[in-house]
């Protein structure tokens, strides 16, 4: 396994393991009677409530699948902040896959300007340097090592 499939699955393994963790908790059944009244419930019925802690849905083997006044708070809630999760994996992976955008050819393999003395190469930035601003003098990326 590469370094980069090793920091691919860093960054989407919390986020399954939250969207596997909200899929299971919503779809947990419990057998007994309805957990909310709905139009044709019998509390003397043994249904299928979904969902723990809070019941979510129920499944009634007569009238079908029944949506809980919980969900419509519960689900938007957890979208958002699978959303969010997703969206802040992606933005860390665009950060740590491009070192230095503002010099494409700091390492020399594509054509542009001119590193700008004081930033890091992309060879530098790869090796696990900080990158940005540097401190020491320009002429010291000019001289041979």
């Amino acid at each position: 396994m590469g370094t980069g499939t090793r920091k691919r699955a860093r960054r989407t393994l919390p986020v399954a393991l939250y969207a596997l963790a909200c899929f299971s908790i919503d779809v947990v059944p419990r057998s007994g009677p309805p957990a909310f009244r709905y139009t044709g419930s019998d509390p003397a019925e043994r249904v299928w409530n979904l969902g723990w802690p809070l019941t979510l849905a129920i499944l009634d083997p007569r009238d079908g699948l029944h949506v809980g006044p919980s969900a419509f708070l519960v689900l938007p809630a957890q979208v958002l902040i699978l959303a969010t999760a997703i969206a802040s994996a992606w933005v860390i992976s665009r950060a740590q896959g491009r070192p230095d955008a503002r010099h494409p050819a700091c390492d020399g393999s594509a054509p542009g300007p001119a590193p700008t003395p004081g930033h890091r190469t992309l060879t530098q930035a790869r090796a696990g340097r900080q990158i940005g601003p540097d401190t020491t003098p320009p002429d010291r990326y000019n001289t041979p090592p």
